[in-house]
Order: C-alpha cells, then structure tokens, then sequence
C-alpha cells in the first residue's frame, strides 16, 4: 500500500530516502502521470505569469497601435484602405510601425524601410520586415519578406474585426501557451527518464541490485521533481542563469538523486548474487 501521495513527492523528493523506497514498492507503472501532473501544475504557474504579460503589452502597446489601423479591402488581388494614402500607423514611442501606400509603384521591387517600420501594405502585396540574428554585408539586419495577393484574392479587414481578435488572443494568450508547452515539456522530460533510468541500470547492477526498468523509469520521474520546481520559480521569478550553466548543474542534480534513490532502495531490491551480476 502506498506510503505517500502524489502531492507529498513534491516536497519529500527533495531529501526523504522513505520517500524513494515506497516509489520503487508500491507505486505502480511508469510514473508518467505523476511527472505529468508536476509538469502541468508547474506551468499553469508560469502561463499565469505570461498571461498578464500579455494583458499588459496589449493594454499598453498592441491596443494603441490597433486603434490606428484603417479598413483593408482587398478586391481581384488589389488592397485599398478606407483612409488616404500613404497612411501611417504609429507605435506608442510615435516610430512608423506599418505603412500603407496604395500607388502603383511595381511590387517587385524592394522598398525602402527604414527604423522601427515593421511592415509595408502596398496596392497588390504586403512587405513585411524580418529580423536577422547579424547584419549583412550592407550593414542591414532585416530582411523583407514579400506577401503578394493572388488576382482572385478577395478579402475584408475591419478595425473592429481586428479589435476583436487581438482581444480574443489577449484573452486566451495563457491557456494557448499551456496548451502548446505542456506536451513538448512532457515529451522532453519522457525522453530524459529514459537516459537516467538507462544510468540507473547500470547504477543498480554496480550495487548489485535487481530493479525493473519500469521500476527505474517511475524512480526517474520522481528524481526530476525538485529541478523541475526549482526551474519553474526561476522562471516565475525570471532569474537569469546562464543556460548551458544551469542545465549541466540540472543534469547532475537529477544524477544525484537518481543514486541517492538507488541507495534508498538497497535494503528493499532484491540484491542480485556474484553470478548474477557477472
């Protein structure tokens, strides 16, 4: 019969060996759900934190700048707005942040966009600037990227219908990055309880202990508990710790935990004989 709940790991993994010897004897399967759970408790904290980041970007910036934005039509591959051209839409710090220019210039050739200008919406396309990791030879660290509309392209843009979305989007911005984070997180982490359970067999044969693999793969789970929430309150506090730095100090923190649970476990495992072990 379990000793200790789900909810008690959270705390007891980071030093109680009773704690790692009733999850190797009476804990069943993989331990994958409880690792879930962690990983979704974890993240609901953080995607707390990214929603009223969100709330505070769009009330302070995206609002102002989509207030600013005109009625786009686009009829048979031609965009017309409903103010006169060329129409300029600010951001807060009053920089050009897209520009609309309804003449007949030749969409072929690049425009020139110059400061914080992050799109160009002309006749029949839309230029839209991306940054580079490094300047080029020019000495320019954006690219344009060109969107040109199909001749049968037929569309309606409204203030209100961008108001609107912009607003749905502000309202759901930490529920969608749950929704995204949780199973990429999950699925990393699955993947690393299988290297540290491979580490753990062969941990466990050095101390001539005979543990299943699925015994080792739920011990592992447990093992990344105090990482994964000591990762979480840096992200929540937004400490920065240089990464390659942290994630080695991680790896050999879970490493640790790992033998401490195997140590844990040697007056429980069945203890393999010489010739067992060979």
């Amino acid at each position: 019969m379990k000793e200790f709940s789900g909810w008690q790991a959270l705390f007891l993994s980071f030093w109680s060996p009773q704690l790692y010897r009733d999850v190797a004897k009476h804990w069943q399967g993989t331990g994958y759900t409880y690792l879930f759970l962690v990983l979704c408790v974890t993240s609901i904290m953080y995607c707390v934190k990214l929603q009223l980041l969100a709330n505070n970007i769009f009330d302070t910036i995206v609002y102002r700048i989509l207030l600013q934005v005109p009625n786009v039509t686009c009829t048979h591959g031609e965009i017309s707005i409903d103010r006169p051209s060329p129409y300029t839409v600010y951001s807060p710090g009053h920089r050009p942040f897209i520009v609309f220019d309804m003449n007949d210039q030749d969409f072929s050739a690049e425009p020139e966009m110059i400061g914080s200008e992050a799109m160009r919406v002309e006749k029949h396309g839309v230029w839209v600037k991306r940054l580079l990791p490094q300047t080029d030879a020019e000495g320019k660290n954006f690219r344009l990227q060109p969107l040109e509309t199909g001749h049968d392209s037929n569309f309606v843009v409204t203030k209100q219908s961008v108001m609107t979305g912009g607003t749905i989007l502000k309202s759901l911005f930490g529920a969608i990055s749950f929704l995204v984070m949780v199973p990429i997180v999950f699925l990393k982490f699955v993947l690393i309880t299988v290297l540290y359970s491979l580490a753990g067999y062969v941990t466990s044969r050095l101390l001539n202990l005979s543990l299943s693999f699925t015994t080792l793969i739920r011990l592992s789970s447990v093992c990344m508990t105090p990482v994964i929430l000591v990762e979480s309150i840096k992200r929540i506090l937004n400490r920065d710790f240089p990464n390659h730095e942290f994630e080695i100090a991680a790896a050999l923190v879970i490493l640790g935990y790992m033998i401490f649970a195997l140590y844990a476990n040697r007056d429980t495992a069945v203890t393999l004989q010489p010739s067992e072990s060979s």
